[in-house]
């Protein structure tokens, strides 16, 4: 913190290039790299984001927040990956999404591979609320715009139920019918 009143910027360790993928986490080890979970840039950024915070000092904890996201898909092991999320939801409220948010996006829009990835739903099982934001994300299609969504139904006017892919506005629609309720 004493570096960025001096220089309106501070360390955080990490070298900023281009992912080898955007938007995906890339949760593999870096060969080179022998540094300790906490001297990582993403457990840096949300350390300095909580002293920010509990210091009041906003405009530190906007660029920690921004020099945060700028990493989440950046290379990692999934163990720091797992740190950085048990550090995010131990180290800020529920109400303060500056970190939750980005973190919370960068997981729903990989969830596929996530769920593949050994240790996640311990993770997911550990860190409670995280499931609870992935599953708002999950009711609110955040990031993906309308979702089609899988289930059985049944239809009203030739009576016959079947499992089809349909967009919400179909499910909404009257003539449809989701097991024994009418349409919504």
């Amino acid at each position: 913190m004493v570096d960025y009143l001096y220089s309106l910027d501070y360390d955080d360790g990490a070298k900023r290039s281009n992912p080898s993928s955007p938007g995906e986490p890339d949760i593999e080890p870096p060969p080179e790299e022998t540094k300790g979970e906490t001297e990582r840039p993403l457990i840096v950024n949300t350390r300095v984001y909580a002293i920010a915070d509990k210091y009041g000092v906003a405009a530190l904890k906007l660029l920690s927040a921004s020099k945060f996201e700028s990493l989440l898909t950046g290379h990692e092991t999934k163990e720091v990956f797992f740190a950085t999320i048990r550090e995010v939801y131990s180290s800020t409220p529920s109400t303060d999404r500056g970190l939750r948010d980005p973190l919370v996006r960068t997981i729903f829009s990989n969830m596929a591979h996530m769920m593949s990835v050994p240790g996640f739903t311990s993770v997911l099982e550990e860190v409670g609320e995280l499931s609870i934001d992935l599953l708002r994300a999950v009711v609110k299609n955040e990031g993906m715009g309308r979702a089609a969504v899988e289930t059985s139904a049944f239809c009203n006017s030739c009576r016959r139920r079947y499992t089809a892919a349909r967009s919400e506005h179909q499910l909404r629609s009257k003539i449809f019918t989701i097991g024994d309720q009418e349409g919504w």
